[in-house]
């Protein structure tokens, strides 16, 4: 992937989903698509430096999220990646998440008048930062 010239492939990306639609333990077989996903035609997944993007478009008004990390070479060959408008690349999975694919899950929250960024600062060694 010329994409990973000079940077290292990242060990984890992240699935974002509203926190009612997964169990944290056991995964189920195969992780819920969200109406995004249904829509588009593929799973939505986030580098670590992206969190933020899902959290702030889909969950802005959510106190409550669910953040699953996907171990990277599990799904490598099934990810799509797109270039965003600021330069970087966004991972597309382009077949369902399967639960065996997921190392952990946190569920991220925040209180009212909180932002994501200040919910996240927690979660900094979980999240993997800048990968």
């Amino acid at each position: 992937m010329a994409m990973f010239l000079g940077e290292r492939k990242p060990r984890y990306i992240y699935r974002v989903l509203p926190s009612m639609n997964l169990p944290s333990n056991p995964f189920p077989a195969i992780i819920p698509r969200t109406d995004p996903d249904r829509d588009e035609g593929y799973i939505h997944l986030w580098r670590s430096r992206q969190i933020l993007v899902p959290l702030n478009q889909w969950h802005e008004d959510a106190l409550q999220v669910i953040v699953v990390r996907v171990i990277f070479f599990s799904v490598q060959d099934n990810t799509r990646w797109d270039r965003t408008p600021e330069g970087d690349h966004h991972p597309h999975l382009c077949r369902d998440l399967r639960g065996d694919e997921c190392e952990s899950a946190v569920i991220l929250q925040r209180t009212p008048g909180q932002t994501w960024e200040q919910a996240i600062a927690l979660y900094a060694g979980w999240l993997n930062p800048g990968v």
